[in-house]
């Protein structure tokens, strides 16, 4: 069986931006964290919560909001962002948006641990 393109493409996009991921201090983690948090808000008030998986290199968010539909499967897929200085993002940034009725049932991107792992940094 041949595995489809965009699966594909998929997987070798995850694999790219994750070689980015470089030496950051937590300090400025938590300063990226903060402003990716203050622009999700502002571009979405309905956000009901956020969660940070805290990791040493990147930044790992799941938004919680009612602006997306059920996903219909048991994986959260996050969008990933790579490092851009001029704007404050010195670490790769990974983004996830889950509908309410997904929120603790869906299965985590591999590596960012459990739920129960999860800081609330907006409710």
């Amino acid at each position: 069986m041949i595995p489809d393109a965009v699966s594909l493409a998929w997987e070798w996009g995850k694999s790219y931006l994750s070689s980015m991921a470089t030496s950051v201090s937590p300090a400025d983690l938590l300063k990226q964290v903060e402003l990716l948090v203050k622009e999700a808000k502002r571009g979405d008030p309905q956000i009901r919560k956020i969660y940070w998986f805290e990791s040493p290199s990147e930044v790992r968010l799941v938004e919680v909001t009612e602006n997306v539909i059920p996903s219909g499967n048991s994986q959260v897929e996050a969008f990933y962002f790579p490092p851009d200085k001029t704007c404050g993002m010195l670490a790769l940034s990974g983004v996830a948006l889950v509908h309410p009725s997904e929120e603790f049932k869906s299965a985590l991107p591999e590596g960012w641990g459990s739920w129960s792992d999860a800081k609330v940094v907006l409710q």
